[in-house]
């Protein structure tokens, strides 16, 4: 959805700003009065909201000087004086209709298509001469967006665009992104996942679809995941970033048109801004960098970034939205670098105007910021992602204030405040503590809550709003956790290395009273392993370093079902994919175990035989879940990712098609591997077209991320035991383990790297735990390695 959130204080320090910057100076020791002379000028200048009719005053004053008098004007047969343009309304009975007055002027955009005045584009001087050779200088000024330092907005937002849960119908958004407000507050919405362009009227209910809109292509009639839009009034017309159709193009907003015309391809856009002299900056978050255009140029020149990822000076790491002043100085949202930065027109380096204190919710500091606005003060307003805000920074200031959202402040110790970690089941030895220190926060209704410090990753975190902390102890206000639990949180260099030598960390064993054989493992934000263990058919917990594992979930011997495949989410329940056999029929299910149920779990899908309609599967050769409840199945003999959503007894296919296999992009062959980042992007190890994939939400088509020889032996039998590993690192590096070899996949450079050499049986599990070392898991071997990070100097 849209808000807004009015202003509750503005002053009018907006006319002495103005003045002060375009009248001339003077010294104190000028200010004696003036001896009037033949060649003084009197000067003027006009503020006021575009619309007011301040062009139309300087048509009053001009004809007024040249008539003199009204009824010199009545009987004259000169023509009037017309000194800055206008549209004359005439009523017929055919309607209304328009006529232009005075001659063309490219200062003053006609909104001819919409019955409105023209408005004044950049400050325009003119000069008339008057009485005694003297002369009077009137300066006509745009709308200028300078706010008061002391401006407060309303906490409450009012939503003016959708709001109606997620969906394509005309009163429904879908992960909006960019959005452009015309002067008469008409919004056009770059809606993300619907794949078009919304045009939305203030105080409508509904929006109107004004480009795209057709479904996913490349067609001229369709767009691909926008990301910005912008409003070019010369030609009236909407410039759109067509993020994965890596293009930008123009679509007119005249009635009839049906498709856009490419601007420039072959660009992996996100931000656009167009400044006054009509050119267009476009960032890069693949090149890292910004790009300035004119209008029909295909190639642009650098004017921020372009010297590869980083964080030095001359570098930004994945650029998002960017804002262009009246002196051509670039600001760029850096995302990943956690900061923005000004660059001034022709600097080899820019300057850090807000945050690049590291990624945090201290007022000196932003998490992945985006959105980006500059008054004329030099004011930013950033949209701060990740801490749930809009933050002010004036000008040279150290730290910013956050103007809507909460403040970011971690919780507070409260002495009073306690919880019995253990009150679902006394048992579980999840969380556990005998005197848990607890902490008071309040979450985004106002309840105020108690938490103790060490199971914060067992909150609701998009419910309570609240997040993990980076060190997953403490909880942050109002916001969800950035990664899923299985990233690792630190960042790993391009050149990072691992030891070579392994820690056998559990091994699986038998003798003629005891078995244990390891079937699966996954590792939790503090770095506790999960180890699904095949005959006890049970879950154990290993802390850190230790080689003993705690009972934590699964129901026993005694159950008809084996257990096949581990996730654990950052809320610390537990998804696992299971099956049964009993000859010639295999069945399949789905279990969640969390504090309703730790010993039996609950079926959230299956107990079906093999089948391909969207209430069966034929298993999962790997799962995870994302941050809202859902698995993702590798339903790999089906061709197919299946999502399961709680309390809904049908999949949904995310990716691929049933049944069908091939080497388009819609299409899969035996998937493997599984990821879901934090934006719900879906990686997949598509095992039988050696290569990695990825899919944005809702998209049907992925995005090729690369494709190497991937050996994992991939399998047709039902029971799925083999498969290949695949996870992600915070700095999305992409890791797929193979029988032979782990890879590494770098997205900055795109280049795949071999870091480890070794033989598996099968493709193994790999994860990562926050500190970046590596874990292996082999099914055959039955082992869980780790691997501790040797070098990881950026």
């Amino acid at each position: 959805m849209i808000k807004t959130f009015p202003s509750t204080i503005y002053n009018s320090g907006t006319t002495a700003a103005v003045r002060d910057s375009l009248m001339p100076t003077t010294k104190n020791s000028d200010l004696s009065p003036a001896t009037p002379s033949t060649d003084q000028k009197i000067t003027i200048v006009l503020i006021g909201k575009s619309g007011v009719g301040k062009s139309m005053l300087i048509n009053i004053i001009a004809n007024c000087l040249k008539f003199k008098l009204s009824p010199q004007v009545q009987s004259t047969s000169s023509a009037m004086h017309v000194v800055v343009p206008f549209l004359f309304p005439l009523k017929t009975d055919a309607g209304m209709h328009f006529i232009p007055i005075g001659n063309n002027d490219p200062n003053e955009y006609y909104y001819c298509y919409h019955g409105r005045q023209p408005t004044t584009q950049r400050c325009k001087l003119y000069t008339f001469s008057i009485e005694n050779g003297q002369k009077l200088c009137i300066v006509d000024t745009p709308v200028i967006p300078n706010i008061p330092i002391d401006a407060r907005w309303s906490q409450d937002g009012k939503t003016v665009a959708g709001g109606n849960e997620e969906g394509d119908a005309p009163n429904q958004l879908n992960w909006p992104q960019g959005l452009f407000v015309d002067d008469d507050q008409t919004m056009i919405i770059a809606d993300w996942r619907n794949h078009r362009i919304v045009q939305w009227k203030m105080d409508d209910a509904n929006g109107q679809v004004v480009a795209g809109g057709k479904g996913i292509g490349n067609q001229l009639d369709q767009l691909f995941c926008p990301t910005k839009v912008l409003i070019d009034k010369e030609t009236d017309s909407l410039i759109i970033c067509d993020r994965d159709n890596r293009r930008v193009v123009r679509w007119s907003r005249r009635s009839g048109t049906t498709q856009g015309e490419i601007l420039i391809d072959n660009i992996d856009c996100w931000g656009l801004f167009m400044d006054d002299q009509r050119y267009l900056y476009v960032s890069d978050p693949k090149k890292h960098e910004v790009r300035r255009y004119q209008i029909g140029d295909k190639n642009g020149i650098v004017v921020a970034g372009g010297n590869g990822e980083g964080a030095d000076p001359n570098q930004l790491n994945r650029p998002s939205y960017i804002f262009v002043d009246q002196q051509q100085t670039v600001y760029v949202s850096d995302n990943y670098n956690h900061r923005v930065m000004k660059w001034n027109k022709g600097a080899k380096e820019g300057i850090v105007v807000a945050g690049g204190q590291g990624q945090g919710n201290n007022l000196t500091q932003l998490f992945h910021p985006i959105g980006l606005f500059v008054d004329t003060l030099g004011t930013i307003y950033v949209a701060d992602s990740l801490n749930n805000r809009v933050i002010r920074w004036p000008k040279g200031a150290k730290e910013g204030t956050v103007i809507v959202g909460e403040n970011g402040q971690t919780l507070k110790y409260s002495s009073s405040c306690t919880v019995d970690v253990c009150s679902n089941n006394s048992t579980s030895n999840i969380g556990c503590s005998s005197s848990p220190i607890c902490y008071q926060f309040k979450t985004s209704n106002s309840t105020i809550l108690c938490a103790p410090q060490v199971v914060c990753s067992l909150l609701d975190a998009c419910i309570s709003g609240t997040r993990c902390a980076n060190n997953n102890s403490v909880c942050v206000i109002n916001s969800c956790c950035s990664t899923p639990i299985s990233a690792s949180t630190t960042e790993i260099c391009s050149n990072a290395t691992w030891n070579q030598n392994t820690t056998r960390i559990v091994s699986s064993f038998w003798n003629s009273s005891y078995q244990f054989r390891v079937n699966d493992f996954d590792i939790d934000s503090a770095d506790n392993i999960y180890v699904m263990e095949a005959y006890t058919k049970q879950i154990y917990k290993y802390a850190p370093n230790s080689t003993v594992g705690i009972y934590v979930a699964g129901s026993g011997a005694s159950s008809n079902y084996i257990l096949q495949r581990l996730f654990v989410d950052s809320n610390g329940i537990i998804y696992t994919y299971e099956y049964r056999y009993s000859y010639p029929i295999y069945n399949y299910r789905i279990q969640r175990y969390d504090s309703n149920n730790w010993i039996n779990g609950t079926i959230m899908f299956g107990e079906t035989q093999c089948g391909s309609d969207l209430n069966s599967f034929c298993g999962c050769v790997d799962i995870v879940a994302d941050r809202q409840g859902s698995v993702y199945c590798s339903d790999s003999n089906n061709y197919r990712i299946i999502k399961i959503t709680p309390n809904n007894s049908n999949a949904i296919v995310v990716a691929g098609v049933t049944n069908t296999t091939g080497s388009q992009l819609n299409l899969l062959s035996y998937p493997q591997g599984l990821f879901v980042d934090a934006n719900y992007t879906l990686y997949v190890l598509d095992a039988g077209n050696n290569r990695v994939v990825a899919f944005s939400p809702g998209n049907q088509y992925a995005r090729l991320l690369f494709s190497s020889s991937i050996s994992t032996s991939y399998s047709s039998i039902y029971y799925n035991y083999i498969r290949g590993g695949l996870t992600l690192d915070n700095s999305g590096n992409v890791y797929v383990a193979g029988v032979n070899n782990i890879t590494r996949w770098a997205p900055s450079t795109s280049t795949v790297t071999t870091i480890l050499s070794v033989f598996y049986w099968s493709a193994p599990r790999i994860r990562l735990d926050s500190k970046g070392n590596l874990y292996v898991g082999s099914y055959w071997d039955g082992s869980i390695d780790r691997r501790s990070i040797f070098t990881n100097t950026c």
